[in-house]
């Protein structure tokens, strides 16, 4: 009576390192007995009894250990390397599916992972170091303006159309604009200036020629000077 059932066959190989194990026992020996015979490191033997493939050398130096191994215990070297190859096979193919099935789960309710950009993570402590340098650097910028304006001499722009003129007056209004916290003398004399650096001054004339000298110093003594020439006719 047919139950519709179908048969398959299981498939009860075993393992490389079961192989070893069984025939390494059928013959009253331990490892360090086939580490001795073969020169094969112990621990070596272990990892390949135990199938720990990920942490063992070069295929290359696995495959010579297996044949001495496999020779010693009077096993089909042969048989034992092409299962071995298959069994690696099959971890790394395993392995790799784990990996890359990782590497796409997404977490967006992670405190540690923002954004994940190939070959690229913005995390929050990503953007509090990014905000920290852009902090210093605006800083820096500061500062540095700061110096350049401290040791650089101050501007001293005057709205008088020329510095040599004739004129029929006997006096004239001398205006312009330097920085606020400039110190400002005409002709040795201190002149106000505001708060926006401006300052305006009357001068008397003497008749003929008249040298009129502008400057500007600041606190780091940096001084900017220009002299007006007139020619007083009155």
């Amino acid at each position: 009576m047919t139950t519709g059932f179908t048969r398959k066959k299981i498939n009860n190989e075993k393992t490389v390192g079961e192989k070893l194990r069984l025939a390494r026992k059928r013959m009253n020996l331990n490892l360090e007995s086939v580490e001795r015979e073969t020169k094969v490191s112990l621990k070596y033997l272990q990892l390949i009894e135990n199938g720990s493939y990920n942490q063992l050398p070069a295929d290359i130096y696995v495959v010579g250990f297996l044949r001495r191994w496999a020779d010693f215990l009077q096993l089909d070297s042969k048989e034992l390397i092409r299962l071995y190859r298959e069994e690696k096979r099959i971890a790394n193919s395993v392995n790799s599916k784990i990996i890359s099935n990782k590497s796409n789960i997404l977490k967006p309710n992670s405190n540690n992972e923002l954004l994940k950009i190939p070959g690229f993570v913005i995390t929050p402590k990503l953007i509090l170091s990014t905000m920290v340098i852009i902090a210093v650097m605006g800083i820096l910028s500061y500062i540095w303006y700061q110096v350049k304006g401290f040791a650089a001499a101050p501007p001293l722009e005057l709205a008088n159309s020329g510095i040599e003129q004739v004129v029929k007056v006997e006096t004239i209004t001398i205006t312009g604009q330097t920085d606020p916290g400039a110190e400002l003398q005409i002709n040795n004399q201190a002149v106000s200036v505001d708060q926006n650096g401006v300052f305006t001054q009357l001068i008397k004339l003497n008749n003929g020629v008249n040298n009129i000298e502008i400057t500007a110093k600041n606190k780091a003594n940096k001084e900017t000077r220009k002299i007006i020439k007139l020619l007083a006719e009155y």
